[in-house]
């Protein structure tokens, strides 16, 4: 449990430098356009990428600290024997998820390391690493899932 949490806190701070990477290219891009006439060739493709990452990422920190959105106004009249099961129903929904975003996030990966598919544009990036956030994010979320899952069983009942 407490390595999961030192990797989520660590996936928090790659999160934050990705946002700031990501700031700090758009604005790069926006000025290069606006201001000389001259967009790169590079911003858009990589603020994509860092985007979708920083989504992805997200997932598992999201469940982390309960900030997903949730609808309560049933789930507050419950007893809390009822409040536990439906807890732990919501966490393998959250682990079904987890498990299709890792095998078809690994297909995807897989496809690209095997067929050396690359991105379309000028860069040219070697698909498998954007693609390797996709089973990685899975992972993270299932795991996260599965810890929240036990404490939710374990906790008593109030």
């Amino acid at each position: 449990m407490k390595l999961l949490d030192r990797g989520l806190t660590f996936i928090e701070y790659v999160i934050g430098a990705f946002l700031f990477i990501l700031m700090i290219s758009v604005c790069y891009d926006v000025a290069a356009r606006g201001l000389f006439n001259s967009p790169t060739i590079w911003a858009n493709e990589i603020s994509l990428y860092l985007l979708q990452a920083i989504i992805l990422l997200g997932m598992a920190v999201n469940l982390r600290h309960r900030e997903h959105i949730q609808v309560t106004f049933l789930i507050t009249n419950l007893k809390p024997t009822a409040k536990k099961i439906l807890g732990v129903f919501h966490m393998l929904v959250v682990l079904a998820f987890a498990a299709v975003v890792i095998k078809y996030g690994y297909d995807y990966f897989a496809a690209a390391l095997e067929t050396g598919r690359r991105s379309s544009t000028l860069l040219k990036i070697p698909l498998f690493i954007p693609y390797a956030i996709l089973p990685l994010s899975g992972v993270l979320l299932g795991l996260e899932a599965f810890r929240q899952m036990i404490v939710l069983w374990m906790k008593k009942e109030a």
